[in-house]
């Protein structure tokens, strides 16, 4: 059974967090390598919304399959376009 996705305040604060805690003590290269997440924010210079950034989590987490129900004009291409590109330069793609 789906999951869903509850986004709200916390979610944008946990974000950030994450963020300030994932680059302490490595080169942004390698935590990017490994981390959607970082990549968007640090090299891409992409803000995730709340709900981008609980589809991150779940691509770092490796989950190959899930589906999105979102509106229209949301960000959705934008965020495969960043997948897109992180796959391509780290050489991240998935088993399928």
């Amino acid at each position: 059974m789906v999951k869903p996705l509850l986004i709200g305040v916390d979610v944008l604060r946990e974000r950030d967090s994450f963020l300030d805690d994932a680059v302490k003590g490595k080169s942004l290269f390698d935590v990017c390598r490994d981390d959607f997440v970082v990549f968007c924010d640090r090299m891409l210079g992409l803000r995730l919304y709340g709900w981008q950034y609980l589809v991150a989590l779940r691509i770092n987490a490796g989950d190959r399959r899930f589906v999105l129900n979102t509106s229209r004009q949301v960000g959705k291409s934008k965020l495969a376009s960043a997948l897109s590109l992180w796959f391509a330069v780290f050489n991240k793609a998935p088993d399928l």
